[in-house]
C-alpha cells in the first residue's frame, strides 16, 4: 500500500501506522537522548513533516467529521458571494472570523470542502504549538521546549477522535491565545514594551472573541496579565502602557463596529451575537445549568470526554505528581526556586487553568473540544517545571506515543478499524441527497436547510438562502425562538432560495423527531413552502423541494 496507491487508506494501514510511530519514535529518542537541542529547524521540518504523513488519512477524507466544520465551511462559502455579516450567514457562537478564513482562502483559489478544514485543522493546531514552543524557550531554554512539545506534537500525529480533528471554532482562538501569550512572555522577558507592540498586543486581545464568543474571558485574563505586568514592572509608566494596549483594542473594535454600522447589521450583531449567544445553554432548553452541580461533576467529566487527551494528560500529571512521592523536600526546594526565578508566571498558568473551567463550566455544554483549551496552559506548566526533574524522567514524555502504540497493537490483536477515515481517492464524498440537491442546481442559486445538516451546503457548493444554517434556534423552543423564527421567515421571503430542504429525520442532531420538528409544524413556514416550493425528491427521510421559478 505505502508503494502503490498512497492517496487510499483503509480500515488498518497497519505498515503506515507502524513506519509513522518508528519514525516519530526516532526524532523522540533524538530529543530526549542527547544533551543538546536539534536546530529549531531540523526539529520543527521534521515534527510537521511527520504529522502530516499521519494525519494524510484524514486531510484525505472528503466527508464530514463533525457537523461544526460543515457550519463554518457552508459560511465561508456564503461569505465569498456576500461578504457581509448577517445579510446571509450568522456565525453563531463560533465566531465570524473562522468563517472570513475559509472565504479569504476561497478568494485566493481554494475549494471551500472537507479536504480544506481537516488540513487547516493540523495546520493551524501546528502553529498554535510553535508559538507555545518558542514561548517555552524564552522562559526555559529551547530543549526544554522541544520536549515538552513532543508528547503534544505526537497527539496531534496520531489522534482519530473527531472533536480534535475537524476545523473547529477554537483552533483559531488557541492560535490568537498563543501569539498573545508567547508575546506576554516576551514583554515580560525584554521589558521592551514599544507602542507597536503593546499596539499589537491589543489588537490580538480584541481579535479572540471574534473567533469564540467563549474566548472572551480568556482575552481578558491576559489583558488583565499584561496590566499587572506594567504594575510590576513599570509603574510609573502603567497608565501610558495601558493606553497604548486600549489603542489597539478599541482601534481593532472600532473598525469592526464601524463596518457593521455601514452595512447595516449593527443590531443583528448585538442582537445575535453578543445578546443571544450569552443567553445560550446546553441544548437551547431555556434552562441555565445548574453551576455548581456541573462544576463538582466536571472533572469526571473531562476525564470521561477527553478520551485520547488523556494520553497527554495522565502521563504529565504522573510525571508532576511522581517527583512528590520520590522526595516531597526537593518539591518544596524545587517549588521554591521555581516561585522565586518566575514570580508571578506559574500561579498566573494555573489561575488560567482554573479561568477556562470555569467558562466551560457555565456553558454546560461539555463538548470535548473545549478541552483543547487546556493544552496551553498545560504544556506552559510542564515546562515551568520540568527542569526540576533529573534527565532521566525526560523519558517519560515518550508515554504518550506509548499509549497510543499500545492501543494501535490492541486494535490489530481485536480486529478493531485503526484508521476511522477511509478514503478511496482524494475527491469530495457527496451524499445520495447532495447528488439529488445537484440535479435541481442552476448557477447563483441559493440553498435553505430545515434542520442540522450543513454538509448539503459543502457537498453542492451551494451558498446559504437564509442566516441560520442549522435551524436548532428557530425550531427548538427557547426564550428567543421566535425572534430567530421571525428572521428565517424574513430571509425565505427577501433571498427566495431555490432550493429547501426539510432535513429533520429520526438521525437529525437534537432535532430526532419528525413529528415535533419538521418545517409542516410551523404554520408560518409551512404556508410559506407550500406556496412557493414543489416537492421534487425525497431520499432517506429528506425532502428536496425547489421553488417556482
Amino acid at each position: 500500500m505505502i508503494l502503490g496507491n498512497l492517496l487510499e487508506f483503509g480500515c488498518c494501514p497497519a505498515k503506515w501506522w507502524f513506519i509513522g510511530h518508528l519514525l516519530w519514535f526516532g526524532l523522540s529518542y533524538w530529543v530526549v537522548a542527547h544533551k543538546k537541542a536539534l536546530h529549531g529547524g531540523v526539529y520543527w521540518t521534521m515534527a510537521v513533516g511527520l504529522a502530516l504523513m499521519m494525519r494524510l488519512p484524514i486531510i484525505l477524507y472528503g466527508g464530514q467529521i463533525n457537523k461544526d466544520e460543515s457550519q463554518m465551511l457552508a459560511q465561508g462559502i456564503t461569505l465569498m458571494v456576500d461578504p457581509v455579516l448577517y445579510h446571509l450567514v450568522d456565525p453563531t457562537t463560533g465566531g465570524p472570523l473562522n468563517s472570513y478564513l475559509l472565504a479569504v482562502l476561497g478568494w485566493l483559489g481554494a475549494k471551500i470542502d472537507f479536504h480544506l478544514a481537516h488540513f487547516l485543522s493540523l495546520l493551524l493546531s501546528l502553529f498554535s504549538f510553535y508559538f507555545i514552543y518558542k514561548t517555552i524557550k524564552l522562559l526555559r531554554n529551547e530543549r526544554i521546549a522541544q520536549v515538552v512539545v513532543l508528547p503534544f506534537l505526537v497527539f496531534l500525529s496520531f489522534v482519530q477522535d473527531s472533536n480534535y480533528v475537524h476545523y473547529n471554532s477554537e483552533v483559531n482562538a488557541i492560535l490568537l491565545l498563543s501569539v498573545v501569550v508567547y508575546a506576554w512572555a516576551y514583554l515580560a522577558k525584554t521589558q521592551a514594551y514599544t507602542p507597536w507592540r503593546l499596539v499589537g498586543f491589543g489588537v490580538m486581545l480584541a481579535l479572540v472573541p471574534l473567533c469564540k464568543l467563549q474566548g472572551l474571558p480568556f482575552a481578558f485574563f491576559w489583558g488583565l496579565a499584561i496590566l499587572f505586568q506594567f504594575w510590576l514592572a513599570k509603574p510609573s509608566k502603567f497608565w501610558q502602557y495601558f493606553g497604548w494596549v486600549a489603542v489597539g483594542v478599541i482601534l481593532t473594535w472600532g473598525i469592526w463596529v464601524l463596518l457593521l454600522a455601514v452595512n447595516g447589521v449593527l443590531d443583528d450583531f448585538y442582537n445575535f451575537y453578543i445578546y443571544a449567544n450569552s443567553q445560550y445553554s446546553h441544548r437551547l432548553t431555556g434552562e441555565r445549568p445548574k453551576f455548581f452541580y456541573t462544576l463538582m461533576r466536571f472533572p469526571v467529566v473531562v476525564v470521561k470526554k477527553a478520551i485520547e487527551l488523556n494520553y497527554i494528560f495522565f502521563p504529565i500529571l504522573v510525571l508532576s505528581l511522581s517527583l512528590g512521592v520520590v522526595n516531597k523536600t526537593l518539591v518544596k526546594e524545587r517549588l521554591r526556586a521555581i516561585l522565586k526565578r518566575d514570580y508571578y508566571i506559574l500561579p498566573l498558568m494555573l489561575l488560567y487553568m482554573v479561568a477556562i473551567s470555569m467558562t466551560i463550566v457555565r456553558t454546560g455544554s461539555f463538548y470535548a473540544h473545549y478541552f483543547l483549551f487546556y493544552l496551553l496552559p498545560l504544556a506552559l506548566i510542564f515546562g515551568l517545571w520540568l527542569e526540576n526533574f533529573s534527565k532521566t524522567w525526560y523519558w517519560a514524555v515518550l508515554s504518550t506515543q506509548l499509549i497510543f502504540f499500545v492501543v494501535l497493537v490492541k486494535d490489530i490483536v481485536t480486529d478493531h478499524p485503526i484508521n476511522l477515515y477511509l478514503t478511496k481517492a482524494p475527491q469530495a464524498q457527496i451524499s445520495e441527497v447532495g447528488r439529488a440537491i445537484l440535479k435541481h442546481k442552476k448557477q447563483g442559486d441559493h440553498l435553505a436547510v430545515w434542520g442540522w445538516s450543513c454538509e448539503y451546503f459543502v457537498e453542492s457548493q451551494m451558498p446559504q438562502g437564509v442566516a441560520e444554517n442549522h435551524t436548532t434556534r428557530s425550531a427548538m423552543k427557547h426564550p428567543l425562538q421566535e425572534v430567530y423564527m421571525q428572521r428565517y421567515l424574513r430571509d425565505m421571503r427577501l433571498n427566495r432560495p431555490a432550493i429547501f430542504v426539510d432535513a429533520i429525520t429520526p438521525k437529525t442532531l437534537w432535532m430526532e423527531k419528525p413529528e415535533v420538528y419538521k418545517h409542516e409544524n410551523y404554520p408560518a413556514l409551512a404556508q410559506l413552502i407550500a406556496a412557493n416550493y414543489i416537492l421534487k425528491d425525497s431520499l432517506q427521510g429528506v425532502r428536496i423541494y425547489v421553488r417556482n421559478r
